[in-house]
């Protein structure tokens, strides 16, 4: 067979001469099993890197839930601290009250008898 064109010398397969199976194909085409092989591979590929990519973010919520305790922790520890200190800060406004009303109470006791 002859034949003028852009593919002459191009290979290809077909079915052998004198059979008409009617099977074509260039020789320079992707086989489509390889295709999918190749798309098969890709997809793996994805799953695995989506796979340690979710690893990894599981081991961040991991530290930060870690984190988050401890925090928690640090936040009551503070807030109980910071009871003693006030009641501690009350008990000595108390005082100071009652010191205020001694004092009040004497100078009132002074002026009773200096007016007497």
């Amino acid at each position: 067979m002859k034949f003028h064109g852009p593919t002459r010398g191009k290979r290809f397969y077909g079915c052998p001469i004198g059979l008409t199976c009617g099977y074509f194909k260039w020789a320079d085409e992707v086989d489509e099993v390889k295709e999918l092989q190749f798309m098969l591979f890709e997809k793996d590929t994805a799953i695995s890197e989506l796979q340690y990519e979710k690893e990894c973010l599981e081991e961040s919520v991991k530290k930060l839930k870690e984190n988050n305790s401890k925090l928690e922790d640090d936040v009551n520890e503070l807030a109980l601290e910071n009871a003693v200190k006030f009641e501690s800060m009350e008990s000595v406004k108390a005082d100071k009250k009652l010191v205020f009303a001694m004092l009040l109470s004497w100078i009132f006791f002074a002026v009773v008898l200096l007016i007497k």
